[in-house]
C-alpha cells in the first residue's frame, strides 16, 4: 500500500515537458541593439494555478506578466480549467537581453502545445504581445528580430498586424523585407490564427453564430423608447442600446440648455425612494447582478451631479436617475437561479487588473493614471464588502488597460483591422456564452455600441469592445444551483466612477 502511495506522489510531482520554442528577442550592449533567438520552455505540474518564470539573464517585470497572460489565454482558448496546474516557464538567452511583453504570444502557443501534449513545428517563430481575448498586439524591434530569425535558420515568422518597421526614419514593409531574406512573414491577429502554423493538425474552435436574446431585445427596446422622442436609425435597425445611448446624450444636452427649476432636495427624495425600492429585490441570477452594476453606476453619477448643485448638473442628475430607473426593469428577468461567487470574482478580477496596470505603467506611465483611478475604486468597494460594484470597477480597469495595450506601437492605418479583430473576438465570446445558456446584457450592450462607433471614433469603439469582452465573461464567476435553492445578496452603492481611457476620453451612456 505504501509503495502505491509513493508511486502516486511521484507521478503527481513529475513534470510534463513541452518542446522548447524559439523566442525572438532583443539584446542591448551599450548603444548597440541586436536581435537574437532565445529559448523558451515550459513545464506543467499538478498544483494550484501558479505561474513561475526562471530566466537567465534576468528580464523585466513585463516579461513575467506576459507569462501569466499567456497561461490565462491558453486555458481560455482550450476552455480548460487550469486551477490545478502550475506552470514553470524558463527563458535562456545571451547576456544583455531586453525583457518585455513581446514573449506573450509565443508563450501562449507553447502553453497550448503543452496542455494538448502536441509537439511544436520547427523553423517557425513569432513575436507579439498577447492581449485579452487572444488578440496579438504590437511589439518593437521587429526588424532586428526578423534578421535574427533568418540567421538562425527560421523560415516563417509571425508578426502582429500593423507592425512598424523603420530604418533611419524610413518605413519598411516587413512582408517584402522578409521575402528578400528568404523568409515568409505572416501577419496574425489572434492566437487562434497563429496556432495552425505551430501545431500539426490544430483545429480552431468552430465559429458560433450570435443571436439576439428576445427578452433582452424587448427590455432594451422599451428603455430606448423611454429615452427617445423620435425613432433613430439605430432604433430602426434594432440597435436599441446604441439608440438609447444617443438619445440619452441628446436629452442631457437639451436639459442643460433649457434647465428647469429642479431642486436638489426633490431629486434626493426621489433618489432615496428608488434606492429603497431596489433593496426589495433579491439578486438571484447573473442578469440581476449586471442590472445592479449598471443601475448603481448611474446612481453614483446622479449623486455626484446633485452634490455639484449647478443647474446644468441638476439637469444631468435628473436624466441619469431616470436612466437608472429604466435599467432597473431588467431585475427579475426570468433566468435560472445561480450561485454568485461575487467576492471571489471581485478579488480575481482585481488581481488581473493589477497585472495589466503594471504592464501599462511600465510602458507608458501617463496613460496608466486613468486605469489606477478605476482600480482604486474597485479596492474601495471591496473594503466596503460591496462585491458587485467591485467586480464591475475591476472589470472596467482591466478593460481600460487592455485597450491601451492594444494600440501602443501600431500604425494608425492598422487601427481599423485591430478593432475589427477585437469585435470579432467579442462576438464569438458572447455567442459561446449563449450556447451555455448565458446572455451578458452588459457585454452585448457595449458590443453593440462599439460596433456603432467603429467607423467614426475607432479609439472609443475599441474601449467599449474591451468593456464588452470583460463583461461577456462574467459567467466565470457563477455556478448553477444543484437543487434550485436561492441565495440572497445585499445591495450596495457608494462612491462614483467614470468611464475613461488614458485620462482623456470620458463617455457616459444610458
Amino acid at each position: 500500500m505504501k509503495l502505491f502511495l509513493l508511486l502516486g506522489l511521484v507521478l503527481l510531482a513529475t513534470p510534463v515537458l513541452a518542446e522548447t520554442i524559439p523566442l525572438l528577442a532583443l539584446t542591448e550592449q551599450g548603444e548597440i541593439r541586436d536581435g537574437i533567438v532565445a529559448e523558451l520552455s515550459l513545464e506543467t505540474r499538478r498544483g494550484t494555478g501558479r505561474v513561475f518564470l526562471d530566466t537567465f539573464p534576468l528580464t523585466r517585470v513585463t516579461t513575467q506578466t506576459s507569462m501569466r497572460f499567456a497561461q490565462q489565454v491558453a486555458c481560455s482558448v482550450l476552455e480548460k480549467e487550469c486551477k490545478k496546474t502550475d506552470f514553470f516557464f524558463t527563458i535562456r538567452a545571451p547576456p544583455g537581453i531586453i525583457g518585455g511583453p513581446s514573449a506573450g504570444g509565443v508563450a501562449t502557443i507553447l502553453t497550448v502545445a503543452s496542455l494538448q501534449g502536441k509537439p511544436v513545428k520547427e523553423h517557425v517563430a513569432m513575436t507579439g504581445t498577447i492581449n485579452s481575448g487572444g488578440s496579438i498586439g504590437p511589439v518593437g524591434g521587429t526588424l532586428e528580430k526578423i534578421q535574427a530569425a533568418q540567421k538562425k535558420g527560421i523560415t516563417t515568422v509571425l508578426i502582429p498586424p500593423g507592425t512598424k518597421m523603420q530604418v533611419e526614419g524610413i518605413d519598411i514593409d516587413p512582408i517584402p523585407y522578409g521575402k528578400e531574406l528568404g523568409l515568409t512573414i505572416i501577419e496574425v491577429s489572434t492566437i487562434e490564427e497563429a496556432l495552425p502554423h505551430f501545431l500539426p493538425n490544430y483545429e480552431p474552435r468552430p465559429h458560433t453564430t450570435l443571436t439576439l436574446d428576445a427578452t433582452y431585445a424587448d427590455r432594451m427596446k422599451r428603455i430606448a423608447e423611454g429615452l427617445c422622442s423620435t425613432q433613430t436609425d439605430e432604433y430602426d435597425n434594432g440597435k436599441y442600446y446604441a439608440a438609447a445611448s444617443a438619445c440619452f446624450r441628446s436629452r442631457v444636452n437639451n436639459a442643460r440648455e433649457n434647465p428647469t427649476e429642479e431642486s436638489s432636495v426633490t431629486l434626493q427624495k426621489e433618489l432615496k425612494t428608488f434606492e429603497q425600492e431596489l433593496k426589495q429585490h433579491e439578486i438571484l441570477s447573473l442578469t440581476d447582478v449586471q442590472t445592479i452594476m449598471m443601475v448603481n453606476e448611474r446612481l453614483r453619477e446622479t449623486k455626484e451631479a446633485i452634490l455639484n448643485g449647478s443647474k446644468g448638473n441638476l439637469a444631468y442628475a435628473k436624466e441619469r436617475l431616470y436612466s437608472a430607473q429604466l435599467w432597473s426593469t431588467f431585475l427579475g428577468t426570468e433566468s435560472p437561479p445561480q450561485i454568485l461567487r461575487l467576492k471571489e470574482g471581485c478579488q480575481h478580477k482585481i488581481a488581473e487588473a493589477e497585472e495589466r496596470y503594471s504592464y501599462v505603467v511600465s510602458i507608458t506611465p501617463p496613460l496608466a493614471t486613468a486605469v489606477r483611478i478605476t482600480l482604486d475604486q474597485a479596492y474601495a468597494f471591496h473594503a466596503d464588502e460591496n462585491y458587485i460594484d467591485c467586480l464591475y470597477s475591476a472589470s472596467k480597469a482591466k478593460a481600460e488597460a487592455n485597450a491601451i495595450m492594444g494600440v501602443i506601437g501600431i500604425r494608425e492605418e492598422a487601427l481599423p483591422r485591430v478593432l475589427r479583430t477585437k469585435l470579432d473576438v467579442v462576438n464569438q465570446e458572447i455567442a459561446r456564452g449563449q450556447t451555455k445558456g448565458v446572455f451578458p446584457i452588459i457585454g452585448y450592450s457595449y458590443y453593440e455600441l462599439a460596433e456603432s462607433l467603429s467607423e467614426d471614433t475607432p479609439t472609443t469603439s475599441l474601449l467599449f469592445a474591451e468593456y464588452a469582452l470583460e463583461f461577456a465573461t462574467l459567467n466565470a464567476h457563477t455556478d448553477t444551483f444543484p437543487d434550485h435553492e436561492t441565495y440572497q445578496y445585499v445591495l450596495f452603492g457608494l462612491g462614483s466612477v467614470f468611464i475613461l481611457i488614458g485620462g482623456i476620453v470620458w463617455v457616459r451612456n444610458i
